[in-house]
């Protein structure tokens, strides 16, 4: 294998947001009187914000308006940002490190808006040199479709056989395998499944461990 890119997620796999969003998420439901329902949380996790909306709708639609519900998640959230920080993901830095030593290109493929991505690198410190960034309100479709995989290949010219998609989420993986591009997930809040052992290439603990394996791969 010739690798030429590595695409990353960023919620789960950079940064630890999403125990930020499991916490304000339950802090907003309480605030509305409503029940938690895990398979809801993890349902919208790696998905798009108008995905995420249509998946609160059908389960809280009816006793909430789910903007208000969503606007006091968001307020919880940046509270949470605000006095906890941003963690940032183990292996992240040495693995974006050995990329630029190697000239191996660098893409952030994010269900997130742009400029939630943006402003996480600032909050973080992650400089900001990456080739290519792309968010999913940008497209048509959200993961599990695979589109936001596929164009940031088609844009940056990189045949699918020479990336690779690093992510957390089920939908994440979903997404590149339908894509056809190799994906390695390391696993956040929901451990890994039949299908994502089936689908995911490598699964790992980290991307430090990530980072050794794609040594090796340049190696070999």
């Amino acid at each position: 294998m010739k690798l030429e890119l590595v695409i990353f997620d960023m919620d789960g796999l950079m940064f630890d947001t999403e125990m930020v969003y499991y916490k304000a998420f339950i802090r907003g439901l309480k605030e509305f009187n409503l029940e938690f329902d895990n398979d809801v949380f993890l349902s919208s996790i790696g998905t798009s914000f108008i995905k995420t909306h249509e998946i609160l709708t059908e389960r809280y639609g009816r006793f909430v308006d789910i903007d208000t519900l969503l606007d006091k998640v968001n307020s919880y959230k940046d509270d949470i940002v605000l006095t906890e920080g941003l963690p940032i993901k183990t292996g992240v830095l040495e693995l974006i490190e050995f990329l630029d030593e190697n000239g191996i290109k660098k893409a952030i493929a994010s269900s997130s808006f742009r400029e939630i991505i943006l402003e996480n690198l600032k909050i973080s410190g992650i400089k900001n040199d990456f080739d290519y960034i792309i968010s999913g309100a940008e497209l048509k479709a959200s993961k599990p479709d695979p589109e936001i995989f596929t164009k940031t290949c088609a844009d940056l010219e990189i045949h699918r056989d020479n990336a690779i998609v690093l992510e957390d989420s089920l939908n994440g993986l979903r997404a590149a395998y339908s894509a056809g591009i190799k994906c390695i997930v390391v696993p956040d809040m929901l451990p890994p499944d039949a299908e994502m052992r089936e689908k995911a290439w490598r699964i790992e603990e980290n991307l430090l461990i990530v980072r050794d394996l794609v040594k090796e791969i340049m190696g070999g």
